[in-house]
């Protein structure tokens, strides 16, 4: 099921930090442009499905996607064909 990583004192730091005006009223938050929330989305999935990821082997070849084979254990359980074909399509998205 994943596994679990404190969070780093960087993060806690940036978690913490808050701006204020001459007033001492806090700032409002800048709007995080679209682009940059779907990358840190992309790192963000990459992070938490990399130990499910490990188990796979890229194919040859320049693309460096990952493609899902049929195995016994697939062609039995259906639950992991869904779970492994997802975990792949999320990581070649990303």
């Amino acid at each position: 099921m994943g596994s679990y990583e404190e969070l780093g004192n960087d993060v806690l730091l940036l978690a913490s930090v808050r701006s204020i005006d001459e007033e001492v009223k806090l700032k409002p938050a800048t709007e995080t442009p679209k682009g940059k929330l779907n990358a840190l989305r992309a790192m963000q999935r990459q992070e938490f499905n990399q130990d499910d990821i490990q188990g796979f082997t890229p194919p040859p070849g320049n693309d460096r996607l990952l493609k899902f084979f049929e195995t016994e254990r697939t062609k039995t359980d259906a639950g992991l064909k869904e779970f492994s074909s997802a975990i792949i399509a999320e990581e070649n998205e990303d």
